[in-house]
């Protein structure tokens, strides 16, 4: 791992997914990766305990662990040393049994949503829109 790289701990892992620890680390190592549903981790077990200082035996344990609690997808290659790890987006489900909107994108689409509200209502062209249009009527009425 690069010096400089760095890995995220969004807080849902912790409140809703109960991880703590190495499995929390590894969640968001591989989270990271995976988080736009299309890309994976394609990292081998080594790159992972060096990453984070683990033994390779505790990397395997913990990323079995992930991986039977649903947690995480691994799918197999064929004739490579490495598997492919991935965030499993189904995971969280309601009470009934169906998939729910992960706590993620509720949370990205309120936090985004009243600020995109704002950036429009409070942009320069608007507001000149708005202030042309008070003139008008200003004027208009004035004539009048």
């Amino acid at each position: 791992m690069k010096k400089d790289s760095y890995i995220v701990i969004q807080s849902w892992m912790t409140q809703e997914l109960k991880l703590s620890g190495n499995e929390l680390i590894l969640y968001a190592l591989i989270y990271g990766f995976s988080q736009d549903s299309t890309s994976a981790f394609y990292g081998g077990i080594n790159y992972i305990a060096e990453a984070l200082n683990l033994s390779t035996r505790a990397v395997i344990q913990l990323l079995k662990k992930l991986s039977d609690t649903g947690l995480i997808l691994k799918e197999k290659r064929v004739g490579k040393q490495t598997d492919i790890y991935k965030y499993n987006p189904k995971f969280l489900r309601n009470s009934a049994g169906r998939s729910e909107e992960s706590s993620l994108e509720k949370s990205s689409r309120e936090e985004t949503s009243p600020n995109i509200k704002d950036i429009i209502a409070n942009n320069n062209i608007n507001n000149k829109v708005r202030c042309l249009a008070r003139r008008n009527e200003q004027r208009y009425s004035s004539a009048v």
